[in-house]
């Protein structure tokens, strides 16, 4: 009996190396009808039957909607038609070669398999490569693969349970295409011809319109506007700051936090620093716990935000790095949303891959030993798992930015997988934190004060001793408002303070 082929397409030629390699190492590639989709052959068995295996890619997406003839000339019809105009899917020009190459493979194969990414542009573009290879062979058996990283676990468990292609994922990504198709090419040209007809400057120009670039160019606006629109102001305010030699120091704020008026902190400042050895007295010292959840896993969003607030690294470099970080199955998938891991993942088995590290091969070893509990997140999705590490990657096999990254991915992961025995098995952990209220010393009188800041200028006095500044001021014997610390004291300084 003869055995069985069968088609394996994945989204990339990275990723179709990395299934090849991860199900035969050693695997060798051909060349196709397409230059950069390379065909690898391997045996494999599925479904409890042997199967030669040609594996193979597109590059993304390989066609596109586009309007009918009559419809395409931008003076054939009136704007407004396009939102009920006949649309049609073709092949890309430049995919010609891919789409031959498909073709060829499918007309041979029992079985397709579809193994794009795990989301609803994957599940359109499976559909893509489906419809190619029934066009010559509509007798194939179609199904998908779903996987989240490129790890032999993964992809093994996801041959083994091969599922339906998702019809209704397809058409709600067809769709949102469709949409933008219409609603962007109509108020293109509706304004284009519009403005050309009004300002002889953008004769040749097209001015564009896209249900994405309005509401950002809307923010860009609004944000030139207010800056354009602030009016700086100088302000002054005091601080006060104690220190202890060897152990520290903690920081005050002004409860006021600050005045308009350089005069008159400068007064109140006097006022502090008056007497033969001003000194600040500490009238009270509170102590608080605080607990801080640890965090969940880690998304597209969350891991954009700490490269650019760590690292000044902009959200589209970081991406660019994290994806060729996956291409390398050093990191999963980086475009995700999801922060909640599924139940069944080898969580152990991933940290076990970081005790080797020096940096924080400790810390691994200790989720190790206890067992992995990863805090649960606000967004179960199932499309892709959080960003995570496949494997240890030292730092001389990556550039500076892609360290930087994978740290990221490293550092958070092993921590919010925290063991349930740990002092922070509740998801959170606790800082203990002093909040002191200084008052600062009183030799100037309410008078004393008041005389001060009529000789500086009358009309001032009628501006700032408002009602509210005279009670806070002036009242409880001159006292100007205490100052309070914001910042954590460490037990040396607080056994000091009191």
């Amino acid at each position: 009996m003869p055995v069985k082929r069968a088609l394996l397409v994945a989204e990339k030629p990275s990723v179709a190396k990395g299934i090849a390699n991860l199900l035969s190492p050693g695997t060798r590639s051909t060349a196709g009808a397409a230059q950069y989709n390379r065909i690898f052959e391997l045996k494999y068995r599925i479904n409890n039957e042997d199967y030669d295996v040609q594996c193979t890619s597109v590059s993304g997406h390989f066609k596109e909607l586009d309007f009918v003839q009559s419809h395409r000339k931008w003076h054939s019809c009136h704007p407004r038609e396009l939102f009920q105009a006949p649309i049609t899917s073709m092949v890309k020009e430049e995919f010609s070669d891919l789409q031959k190459q498909l073709r060829q493979l499918a007309r041979r194969a029992q079985l397709l398999i579809v193994a794009t990414d795990n989301d609803r542009e994957g599940e359109s573009i499976g559909y893509e490569i489906i419809d190619e290879c029934r066009a010559v062979n509509s007798r194939i058996q179609v199904k998908r693969m779903k996987f989240t990283s490129l790890t032999a676990h993964q992809i093994r468990q996801a041959l083994d349970r091969l599922v339906e292609p998702n019809k209704h994922e397809a058409d709600a990504c067809d769709a949102r295409s469709e949409i933008d198709l219409r609603v962007g090419a109509a108020f293109t040209r509706f304004q284009t011809l519009r403005l050309q007809q009004m300002y002889q400057a953008l004769a040749d120009d097209v001015v564009s319109y896209g249900g994405c670039q309005f509401p950002t160019l809307g923010f860009v606006v609004d944000r030139y506007r207010q800056r354009e629109d602030h009016v700086a102001e100088d302000f002054w305010k005091l601080a006060v700051r104690h220190e202890v030699q060897g152990e520290g120091a903690v920081d005050f704020q002004w409860e006021r936090y600050r005045l308009f008026d350089g005069n008159v902190t400068q007064l109140l400042l006097d006022r502090c620093l008056s007497g033969p050895s001003p000194r600040a007295t500490v009238t009270s010292v509170t102590a608080a716990d605080r607990q801080r959840w640890r965090p969940a896993g880690l998304n597209t969003t969350e891991l954009q935000m700490i490269a650019s607030r760590k690292f000044r690294m902009d959200p589209q470099r970081c991406l660019n790095v994290a994806e060729k970080l996956y291409n390398r199955q050093i990191l999963s998938y980086p475009r995700t949303e999801n922060d909640t891991y599924k139940a069944d993942m080898p969580l152990a088995e991933l940290v076990q891959h970081q005790t080797v590290d020096p940096r924080w091969g400790a810390f691994a070893t200790n989720i190790v030993t206890e067992g992995p509990n990863p805090q649960k997140g606000k967004s179960d999705t199932t499309d892709h798992d959080p960003i995570h590490p496949l494997k240890h990657a030292a730092p001389g096999e990556m550039d500076p930015d892609e360290q930087k990254v994978y740290e990221i991915v490293v550092r958070l992961h092993p921590y919010h997988l925290r063991s349930r025995h740990s002092k922070v098995s509740d998801g959170c952990r606790s800082a203990h934190s002093w909040r002191a209220c200084l008052a600062m010393p009183k030799a100037m009188s309410a008078r004393s004060l008041l005389k001060s800041l009529v000789s500086v200028s009358t009309q001032r006095v009628c501006k700032l001793l408002t009602a509210d500044f005279l009670r806070s001021t002036l009242t409880q014997h001159g006292m100007p408002r205490p100052f309070r610390s914001c910042k954590r004291a460490s037990n040396s300084i607080q056994s000091t303070l009191q």
